[in-house]
């Protein structure tokens, strides 16, 4: 039964609302964010942004998103990055910069991979090394693992492994993976295994194929095997194709 409108407080809007949300009830969610925000709630405002972004209608979470913005309590960066990043995606890339700029002076480290991420899609490979490193030393975990790849490609493999010690610490599982192939390709296959393993233990597929490949050269098939299954049943295609190779 739907309760009194003229009762309705800001709580009970919200909850409606994500209620509605969770249902997949869009438009009835949107009404309900609509009628906190009316309200004189704030975060709902952001809500609204993002669910009109996920809509497809840029135009209608754009005038959203400024509302967020200019409600915000000082620094609060939240709705201002949702706006940079989908400017972003939209190719506005001289609005976005500008967006993700006011956030990364707020110190927000993700917003500086993301301007990295930005600038090497534009050709800007100076600038973008700068914001990446920026995100790395600031501890961001996705920016230490960039670092180690940068590294890497430029032939420098104790730096690359140095940076990627660091992105594993922060539980950066591709980075584990990394170091486990690192020590392979030194022929230190103990090292690697362990790296695998920690890797495989928090659900990384390709560290599950990496210790089934290891396991099938080593003639242990039924390790192997076991491997492949975890790793296919989390959905890798490559450990079901390795799979189906045991059995042919």
């Amino acid at each position: 039964e739907m309760m009194n409108d003229d009762v309705l407080s800001v709580s009970d809007a919200l909850a409606l609302g994500e209620e509605a949300q969770d249902a997949g009830l869009v438009d009835m969610a949107i009404y309900w964010y609509q009628w906190a925000a009316e309200l004189g709630d704030t975060d709902s405002l952001l809500c609204l942004g993002l669910l009109e972004e996920c809509q497809g209608d840029v135009d209608m979470a754009r005038g959203w998103y400024l509302k967020a913005i200019a409600a915000a309590e000082p620094g609060d960066t939240h709705a201002l990055h949702h706006l940079a990043m989908m400017e972003d995606q939209a190719d506005n890339f001289d609005v976005a910069r500008s967006l993700y700029q006011q956030v990364a002076a707020h110190g927000a480290t993700d917003a500086m991979l993301n301007l990295s991420h930005l600038e090497e899609a534009l050709g800007n490979t100076e600038v973008a090394y700068k914001w990446l490193k920026q995100a790395a030393d600031g501890g961001e975990p996705g920016a230490m693992l960039e670092m180690g790849e940068w590294a890497a490609s430029g032939g420098q493999m104790g730096v690359a492994r140095a940076w990627f010690l660091v992105a594993a610490e922060a539980g950066v599982t591709a980075a584990m993976v990394k170091l486990g192939n690192l020590d392979a390709g030194a022929g230190y296959m103990a090292g690697a295994r362990g790296w695998y393993e920690q890797a495989a233990e928090v659900g990384d597929t390709r560290a599950m194929v990496k210790l089934g490949l290891l396991d099938a050269g080593a003639g242990n098939i039924s390790n192997a095997r076991a491997w492949y299954t975890k790793a296919a049943d989390a959905g890798s295609r490559k450990a079901t194709k390795l799979l189906n190779s045991l059995d042919s």
